[in-house]
């Protein structure tokens, strides 16, 4: 239910109502203008005042339409069931009657009255006029002649018949004339008669007083009697047969057709009024109509209602087809259409020239440009309602479907009851945007200080190591810190040691082991040096006894010497030294070269991880640019886009999906993603605006 204007009131389902008192009591009715009134289901009643009841359509200031009926014009009124009313104060009061014109008035059942001031008398009749106006009814084909015709008689026929009529009063004429002479004879056949007479004094004289002749003996008068079994006459130019009364009653009866059928159409007129004019083929009705009388095919009706063009059509009083609107159609009093294949529906309402193929609706409508409907003017402007969701590329957008596209934009925008936009609010970077072109500009502002600070540790990096990784020639790669005398790392966290072990180690752990490896050797030389017995290093077994059995080891650590305690230092040891074996020492320095080399490996396998990774996010940078560079310029709705990068011996593959969100352009959606040859992933969600 809609309901706009104070005091609208609405009672039913599904029904729409603008302006001030405006009600309905029904469903799926719909009430526009002031006070207007629409009492029952599927009614519609537009205009000021205007009233309908049932299924009725009222379109005009206090229009009235009832059950099914049809009122438009202003004070038009539709009162009877199935009625039809148009024009200004028409009224079509019976059921199935029908009015068109200002102030025509069917008031009889199934009665029609076409033309202003037009009024009928009787059921299923049709007037042109009242008593005291007439209109001719032109442009008529002939009738159909024939007992069972119920066609009109055009003139052309009837005056056909007159000529015959005159031809039998020429025969009966020179039938007149033949009398005459007869009677001459007659009178000196009188003598021989009264002879004949007194011949006969003794016969019945039956036939005294049956045939009568006049005294001049030129006519005979037969009493008052009928004289039947007269064959039918020659009905010609030059016949002087006597007709009978078949012969006549055919020919009043065709007469009588002619005037019956004749009033059912009746043209108001004054004394000023003209005839109609029509063109080839065209048809024109009313006072000084003109159905294009200087081309073909047009159709004009109504007082005044012109056709000028070809194939053009004007309906109502003073409506107006210009030459130049060929297909032109007007409907309504006073409308005026000056373009090819215009159309204007409704009193006033206007297709200005150059407005090709427009379409101007309602009163006062004025269509001023091609190609376009118009609802109204500069000044009154009409809402389109009732209209379904536009689903092609040419439909109608709703306003439903604009609150679903504002919706996608976030930040509360919407539509409010005015129709006015409500701006988006947004949360940008810890401050408040009220406008999509500012959350865009202060996401730019982030985006900018993201880059910088990406710059800065690009900077950074480019202080620390070289400009790329190198491979050495046994393969694995390197990454060398920058320097002319090379770089000290620190703040190094210890390294796991152990087997498989791939972290870097710090100074600390390697003086660690130094230091073992110097007790170690510190160890061996008093072995070696010693006069006595063997040198007992700590975490060593002496020679000659079983060594001490130590704490197990995890097996992914190597075995690595103990160190010796601060609290008992070698030379603290009282053992005689035993003499060292080559052999053993030269394992012992073996390990600590293992140790050594593996803590090393292990570091540089760490920077060459690294190494690598920079380079697969070069090579899925890559192919994300490559993936949207191809998909900047498709003028699609949707959008499908794929990219390789490669950098270094690494290779990505990013694949993104654009979708344009309306018809201009301005909103877009993206989703993309980028993947490496080594599983490294990465996903980005976007959306875009422009006006």
């Amino acid at each position: 239910m809609l309901a706009l204007g104070g005091g609208a009131y609405a009672d039913g389902n599904r029904v729409t109502i603008f302006g001030n008192n405006a009600n309905v009591k029904g469903s799926y009715s719909s009430a526009f203008g002031e006070s207007a009134k629409a009492e029952g289901d599927y009614g519609l009643a537009l205009g000021a005042y205007a009233k309908v009841t049932g299924r009725g359509t009222a379109i005009g200031a206090y229009a009235d339409a009832g059950n099914e009926a049809l009122a438009v014009g202003n004070d038009s009124k539709a009162l009877g069931l199935s009625s039809v009313a148009v024009g200004q104060m028409a009224q079509a009061t019976a059921a199935t009657a029908s009015a068109f014109g200002k102030d025509a008035h069917a008031g009889h059942e199934g009665s029609l009255a076409l033309g202003a001031s037009s009024t009928t008398s009787a059921r299923n009749e049709v007037s042109f006029g009242n008593a005291a106006l007439k209109r001719r009814l032109v442009n008529l084909d002939d009738a159909q002649l024939g007992a069972d015709s119920s066609d009109a008689v055009t003139g052309r026929q009837l005056h056909a018949t007159n000529e015959a009529v005159a031809a039998l009063d020429r025969v009966s004429a020179q039938h007149g004339a033949t009398l005459s002479e007869h009677g001459r004879d007659i009178a000196g056949n009188r003598q021989a008669l009264q002879e004949l007479k007194e011949e006969m004094a003794d016969f019945n004289p039956d036939l005294e007083g049956v045939v009568m002749f006049n005294a001049d003996r030129t006519s005979v008068d037969v009493g008052g009697a009928r004289i039947t079994g007269v064959a039918a006459g020659d009905i010609s130019a030059s016949s002087t047969d006597a007709v009978t009364g078949t012969q006549l009653f055919a020919t009043n009866s065709r007469v009588g057709e002619l005037e019956s059928r004749h009033s059912f159409f009746v043209a108001g007129t004054d004394g000023d009024s003209t005839m109609p004019r029509a063109g080839l083929l065209g048809v024109a009705a009313g006072d000084g109509a003109d159905a294009a009388h200087g081309s073909e095919g047009a159709t004009a009706i109504g007082a005044f209602a012109t056709a000028e063009a070809k194939n053009s059509v004007a309906l109502g009083r003073a409506s107006h087809v210009d030459a130049g609107a060929e297909d032109g159609f007007a409907l309504g009093s006073r409308t005026d259409v000056a373009a090819r294949g215009g159309v204007a529906i409704g009193a006033e309402s206007v297709v200005d020239a150059g407005a090709t193929g427009s379409v101007a609706i309602g009163h006062g409508a004025v269509a001023t440009d091609s190609g376009v409907v118009s609802f109204g003017n500069d000044v009154l402007q009409r809402r389109l309602v009732n209209v379904a969701r536009g689903t092609a590329g040419n439909d109608a957008t709703i306003v439903a479907q604009l609150d679903e596209a504002l919706a996608a934009f976030g930040g509360g925008a919407a539509l409010d009851a005015d129709g006015k936009v409500i701006a988006p609010h947004y949360t940008m970077q810890g401050g408040q945007q009220r406008a999509v072109g500012d959350a865009l500009d202060a996401l730019d502002g982030a985006i900018d200080q993201a880059g910088a600070r990406v710059g800065a540790v690009e900077q950074q990096l480019g202080l620390i190591f070289e400009q790329g990784p190198s491979v050495q020639p046994d393969g694995p790669g390197r990454l060398s810190l920058a320097g002319a005398n090379g770089m000290v790392l620190s703040n190094l966290a210890d390294g796991r040691v152990g087997v498989g072990s791939r972290d870097a180690i710090n100074g600390g752990q390697l003086h660690a082991v130094q230091q073992r490896l110097d007790r170690r050797i510190d160890g061996l030389e008093q072995r070696v040096d010693g006069p006595g017995g063997p040198v007992v290093v700590p975490g060593e077994p002496v020679v000659g006894q079983e060594p001490a059995p130590s704490p197990p080891t995890s097996p992914q650590e190597p075995s690595i010497p103990p160190v010796p305690s601060s609290s008992n230092p070698p030379e603290a040891q009282k053992a005689p030294v035993a003499q060292v074996d080559t052999a053993e020492l030269e394992k012992l320095l073996a390990r600590a070269n293992e140790y050594t080399d593996g803590a090393i490996s292990n570091f540089e396998h760490r920077l060459d991880r690294m190494d690598k990774r920079f380079n697969r996010m070069a090579a899925m940078g890559s192919a994300q640019s490559a993936m949207a560079m191809n998909t900047a310029g498709l003028a699609t709705y949707n959008r499908l886009g794929a990219g390789v990068g490669y950098s270094d011996g690494e290779s990505a593959l990013a694949v993104g999906y654009q979708r344009v969100l309306n018809e201009r352009g301005s909103a877009t959606f993206s989703l993309n993603g980028a993947f490496t040859n080594s599983g490294e992933q990465a996903m980005g969600v976007g959306v875009g605006i422009g006006w």
